[in-house]
C-alpha cells in the first residue's frame, strides 16, 4: 500500500510535470559600516580581541574600505600546543620521530615543516605561526593560523569548513579557535 496521494506525478509523469516557478530571491545587499579609526598606540583594537567571532569594525566584508590593509591585520588560530599538532600529525601520518630522544617520541620541528606541507598539499591552505597579541594586551604569544581578516572576502565556506573540521579532529570544540590582532599592529 503506497503512502503517495492518488494525484501524486509518479517519477514516469515528472518529465510532463510544468517546471517550478522561477524563484525571485535577491541577495541582500550588506549595509557596510565606516572604517573605525584605529589610533597608533591606541588599545581599540586590543580591547575587541581575541574573540570567537570576529567583531564587525575588523571583518572587511561588513566594512567601507578602499583597501583590505586598511582594516587592522587579525589571524583566525589557536594557542601553539605541539602536543596537540604532534597527536593531530601522528593521526594523519606525518609525524617525524625523533633521533635523538626514547624510541617511539616524535620531534616538533621537522614533524611541524612536514604537517605545513602536507597540510597545504590536502587542502590547498596554509597553516603558518604566527605572533600574536595575548590576552593580557602586554605581551605577545604564539598561535598556529589559517588565514586572515583581510583574506575573509575571498574564502569561501567549503575552505572555512576545513578548517573547523580540522580543529575539531585536534580536539578544539566549536569557538575555542579565535581571533587575534597581528603583534605588529600596535592599535
Amino acid at each position: 500500500m503506497s503512502s503517495l496521494p492518488a494525484d501524486a506525478p509518479t517519477p514516469a509523469d515528472a518529465a510532463d510535470a510544468p517546471p517550478p516557478p522561477p524563484l525571485d530571491f535577491k541577495r541582500r545587499k550588506i549595509q557596510k559600516m565606516p572604517l573605525m579609526k584605529f589610533v597608533p598606540g591606541g588599545y581599540a583594537a586590543r580591547n575587541i580581541l581575541p574573540a570567537s567571532i570576529l567583531p564587525r569594525a575588523l571583518n572587511p566584508v561588513y566594512v567601507e574600505c578602499e583597501d583590505t590593509r586598511d582594516i587592522p591585520l587579525t589571524w583566525y588560530g589557536i594557542l601553539w600546543n605541539s602536543k596537540v599538532l604532534l597527536d593531530y600529525a601522528v593521526k594523519q601520518g606525518w609525524a617525524v620521530r625523533s633521533k635523538l630522544s626514547q624510541l617511539g617520541a616524535y620531534d616538533i620541528v621537522p614533524t611541524w615543516d612536514r604537517l605545513k606541507r602536507h597540510y597545504y598539499a590536502k587542502h590547498g591552505i596554509a597553516i603558518r605561526v604566527r605572533d600574536v597579541w595575548a590576552e593580557q594586551h602586554d605581551r605577545v604569544t604564539k598561535i598556529v593560523t589559517f588565514y586572515h581578516n583581510r583574506e575573509m572576502p575571498a574564502w569561501t565556506k567549503k575552505q572555512r569548513f576545513v578548517v573547523f573540521d580540522t580543529l575539531t579532529e585536534m580536539g578544539y570544540m566549536p569557538g575555542e579557535a579565535q581571533w587575534y590582532l597581528d603583534a605588529g599592529e600596535d592599535l
